[in-house]
C-alpha cells in the first residue's frame, strides 16, 4: 500500500470546493441556535419516553413521560452560570383528567405551562442542580418534590497527560449550540466586557458527569495526530480548579458531508435500501442532478479512505465510520473526526456485527462502512435505512457514476467479511483512479 495521504484537488474543483467548504453565513449559523434566554431558561433540553406509543397490556392507558433539563437564570453565554434543574413527568394512570396528562396529550409541543408551575414550586439555587417531580394527587393539588443534589457542573480535577494547551472555561462565550447534539457548541474567546475573538471554535462538553468517556476520547485523540487526515482537538477546557469541561476543536462552518448533502437536496426523502438477495429498487428517489463534480467527490473518497487506511496502519481499528464524522474543511478537502473507538451505529455496521457486552469492531467492520460511506458520497446521499440490518443492502446507482468505482463499492460490503478488501486496497484503487483524472 503507498503511503495515504490527501488528494490535491484538480484546478477544475477548487472553486467549488472553497464555495461549499466556506458557506455564506446564515447558511452556517443554520446548523445552530443562539444561545439566548427562552423565556425563563438559558438553555433547555427535554425527551418523551413513549409518550404516545406505548401501552398498559391491560387497560389500554397510554404511559410514559416527560424529562427536562432547563438552566434558569445567569448568562446563557457563560458557562456554568445560573442554576440547573431536571424536571420531569409521568403520565398519571390514577388520575386521567389532570395537569401532566393534559401536558403529554399535546405531544409533540411543549407544555411550558407546567413547565413554569413546577419552577414555581421550587427553589432553584444558582450554582446547583436540583431535581423535580411533578405528580397530581387525588385532591386536586399539584405536587412538585425537589431534591438538592450538587453543586452544579462538578468536574473532576483533570490531569493533562495529553500535553494540550489548555483553554480555561472564563475564557470562553458561549455563542450558539448545535441543533444535533446536545454537548455541541460554538464558542468565541473574551477578551474584555462587550469584546470576543473574531475566531469561533467547537466545544464538545461533557455528557452530564461522564467524564470518562471524554478523558479517554481526549488522550486517544491527542495520542494519534495526523493533521492532513484527522481533525483533533486543539485545547482541553478546565475551569479554575481544573475541573474537566470539554474540549476544543477547529470550527468547519460546512460541518460534515452529511449536512452538506442535506443543504443541497433538503427535499430528497431518506433512501430506504432493501436487502442484496430481493433486487427490490422501486420506491426509491436518487437525486437526479448531481450538483457536485465527480472530480471532486473523488478527491473527497480519497481523502476519507486514507484516513481510515491511516489509523488501520497504526493498528487502530474505528468502528464508528459514517458521513456524520467525515468534515469538509475551509481547505476544500475531507477530514475525519470523532475518530476514538467505541462507538457504533448500526445502519453504518456490517450484518455479522450485532450489539452486547462481547462486541468488538473488526478491520473488516470499518471496510464495510467505509463502502457506505463511498457509497453516500457517490450520490450526495443524507440520510438512508435499511430495511434488513443483519443482511447486506442492495446498494442503487446512476449513470453519473463509473462501474468501477460501483465494483470497488460493492466489494466493501460483501456479506462474508473475508471477501472484502483492505482499506489499503480501497485507498490504493481510489488513488490510481484519481491520479489518472
Amino acid at each position: 500500500m503507498s503511503t495515504p495521504s490527501l488528494s490535491v484537488l484538480p484546478p477544475s474543483t477548487i472553486a467549488q470546493a472553497k464555495a461549499l467548504a466556506n458557506p455564506q453565513p446564515d447558511v452556517q449559523r443554520s446548523l445552530f441556535t443562539p444561545c439566548v434566554k427562552q423565556g425563563r431558561f438559558s438553555s433547555f433540553h427535554c425527551s418523551w419516553s413513549g409518550s404516545l406509543v406505548s401501552f398498559q397490556e391491560e387497560s389500554g392507558v397510554p404511559v410514559g413521560g416527560f424529562a427536562a433539563s432547563l438552566v434558569v437564570g445567569g448568562d446563557p453565554q457563560i458557562i456554568g452560570s445560573g442554576a440547573a434543574v431536571s424536571l420531569s413527568y409521568h403520565r398519571n394512570i390514577e388520575i386521567l383528567e389532570c395537569k401532566e396528562n393534559s401536558a403529554l396529550d399535546k405531544y409533540p409541543l411543549i407544555d411550558y405551562g407546567i413547565i413554569d408551575m413546577v419552577l414555581d414550586s421550587v427553589q432553584p439555587k444558582p450554582g446547583f442542580k436540583i431535581v423535580a417531580r411533578a405528580q397530581s394527587l387525588a385532591d386536586g393539588s399539584f405536587q412538585v418534590t425537589q431534591t438538592d443534589i450538587e453543586a452544579y457542573p462538578k468536574r473532576q480535577t483533570f490531569s493533562n497527560h495529553s500535553q494540550l494547551p489548555i483553554m480555561r472555561l472564563s475564557s470562553l462565550r458561549r455563542t450558539h449550540k448545535f441543533l444535533h447534539a446536545l454537548t455541541i457548541f460554538l464558542v468565541r474567546t473574551f477578551i474584555s466586557p462587550g469584546s470576543l475573538s473574531d475566531d469561533f471554535s467547537i466545544l464538545k462538553a461533557a455528557r452530564g458527569d461522564d467524564i470518562e468517556s471524554l478523558v479517554k476520547e481526549i488522550d486517544f485523540m491527542s495520542k494519534n495526530r495526523n493533521p492532513d487526515l484527522l481533525l483533533a482537538p486543539t485545547h482541553v477546557v478546565l475551569d479554575d480548579n481544573d475541573g474537566l469541561h470539554g474540549f476544543l476543536l477547529p470550527y468547519q462552518p460546512a460541518s460534515s458531508v452529511c449536512v452538506l448533502f442535506f443543504s443541497l437536496h433538503p427535499d430528497i426523502e431518506p433512501i430506504s435500501l432493501a436487502p442484496a438477495a430481493s433486487n427490490v429498487t422501486a420506491g426509491n428517489a436518487l437525486v437526479a442532478d448531481m450538483t457536485i463534480s465527480w472530480d471532486l467527490k473523488l478527491a473527497w473518497v480519497v481523502d476519507i479512505a486514507a484516513g481510515v487506511a491511516w489509523l488501520h496502519e497504526q493498528g487502530i481499528i474505528w468502528g464508528d465510520l459514517k458521513t456524520d464524522n467525515v468534515v469538509l474543511c475551509t481547505n476544500g478537502h475531507c477530514r475525519l473526526i470523532d475518530y476514538c473507538p467505541g462507538g457504533q451505529s448500526t445502519k453504518w455496521a456490517p450484518p455479522e456485527s450485532v450489539w452486547g457486552l462481547d462486541w468488538a469492531a473488526t478491520v473488516t467492520d470499518d471496510v464495510f462502512s467505509l463502502g457506505l460511506v463511498l457509497w453516500s458520497v457517490a450520490l450526495e446521499v443524507w440520510d438512508f435505512e435499511r430495511q434488513q440490518e443483519d443482511g447486506c443492502p442492495l446498494l442503487l446507482w446512476n449513470e453519473h457514476t463509473p462501474l468501477s468505482f460501483q465494483s470497488l463499492v460493492s466489494s466493501c460490503v460483501q456479506s462474508k467479511p473475508g471477501n472484502r478488501p483492505s482499506t489499503g486496497q480501497v485507498y490504493d484503487s481510489l488513488r490510481r483512479e484519481f491520479d489518472s483524472l
